[in-house]
Parts: C-alpha cells; structure tokens; sequence
C-alpha cells in the first residue's frame, strides 16, 4: 500500500565545479522525482569550514518514500558523485544533498537559521508556493 503523498524539501550545495555539480545533482534528483523544483542557486561563505564559497539551492518534491530510503538514494548520488566523507571533513564538497524537512518532521535543525537559508527559504515561498513547516 502507498502512502500519502508528503512534502519533502532538500538543501544542496558545491563548493567545487558548483555550478556543474549542483546541475549534475539537479538532474539525478529529476529521474527520481519527475515534479521536483528547485530555488535559484546563491552563493554563500563557507560555515565552520575554511574552504572556498558555496553554492546552494533548496529543492522541493511531493513524494511517498520514506526517510530511511530518501537519505539512502541522497547519499548514493552523493557518492557516484564522487563526493566522500572525509573530503567533507576536508573542506570539499562536490555535492551535499541534505533533507531538511519531509512531510512535519524536520532536520538539520541548525541550517534553517542561517541567514543564506532563510532567504532560499523565502524564494521557495515566494516563487514556488511552498510553505515548509516552521517551529
């Protein structure tokens, strides 16, 4: 039996070959889910890390899946990526694909303060018509 249909937003974000990547990433995510949309990518400073700028974008889809297989698919595109743990801890990210919220329930409870997300937060509203969930 399928579920209910349930709001899923993502973060995502490169700080190498960004542009390509976030793209790259954009369209695997695509194959997943064919009405997924995404905020227009900005540029933000490294958090907690000295590295080079990032570049992020939220995504949003209506999806059925479950966390446990969301995260797992995420991490899968992260890896034939090219994108490892320890270049993370390392300061470089090909791609970082994050689920910030999935139908109530929230994550990285931490991002959604930062001023870079709560403007993309603001662009998923404004232009997407997405309301996510808020404490």
């Amino acid at each position: 039996m399928e579920s209910e249909p349930r709001l899923l937003i993502m973060a995502l974000g490169a700080n190498i070959d960004a542009h390509r990547n976030l793209s790259l990433a954009q369209e695997r995510l695509r194959t997943h889910w064919h009405d997924i949309r995404f905020t227009q990518p900005v540029c933000t400073a490294p958090v907690g890390v000295a590295t080079a700028s990032f570049l992020n974008c939220l995504a949003v889809a209506s999806v059925t899946d479950d966390y446990p297989a969301i995260h797992t698919m995420l991490k899968e595109i992260e890896m034939a990526m090219g994108s490892t743990t320890d270049d993370h801890h390392r300061g470089i990210v090909l791609i970082d694909i994050d689920v910030l919220q999935l139908g109530s329930d929230r994550y990285h409870l931490s991002d959604w303060n930062r001023p870079y997300m709560r403007g993309l937060l603001h662009q998923l509203e404004a232009e997407l018509h997405v309301k996510p969930s808020m404490p």
